[in-house]
């Protein structure tokens, strides 16, 4: 579910990094995907954690997101990333990183929340074999 909606907001979030943040188009395509394979890999963590509920909270916090302490922990991991794997200085990487987590987040919750979503949908989420976090090779 993850992959469908960052794709969906590929072009949008591209225009954004170019527009906004001064990114080449390449740029731009790395940090979308840095943006997919972050929130992924911390999906996963969570999971594997048994935080399904903290997961869940992230989806039920619609206006304070990233007081969230694994939309924050997003943000600071996609954050240096940006800077490691881009070379991006830390102060551009932190405006991006805190535009793109919430932003793709905030996106994930009115999905949801249109589709009804619930622990259950999370943990299939989770699930490879019906297209979940693991079909991502980046």
């Amino acid at each position: 579910m993850i992959e469908q909606i960052i794709r969906s907001l590929k072009g949008e979030l591209s225009q954004k990094f170019t527009a906004d943040f001064d990114l080449s188009q390449e740029q731009a395509d790395d940090s979308i995907s840095l943006a997919q394979k972050n929130i992924i890999e911390t999906i996963k963590d969570e999971a594997s954690r048994g935080n399904l509920n903290g997961l869940f909270s992230i989806l039920q916090e619609r206006d304070d997101t990233s007081s969230n302490p694994i939309v924050t922990h997003m943000i600071r991991k996609y954050s240096g990333d940006l800077g490691t794997k881009l070379g991006l200085d830390p102060g551009h990487a932190s405006k991006i990183a805190g535009f793109t987590i919430p932003f793709i987040l905030h996106k994930f919750q009115d999905m949801s929340n249109d589709k009804g979503f619930d622990l259950t949908s999370l943990m299939s989420m989770l699930n490879p074999s019906d297209g979940g976090s693991d079909s991502f090779k980046g």
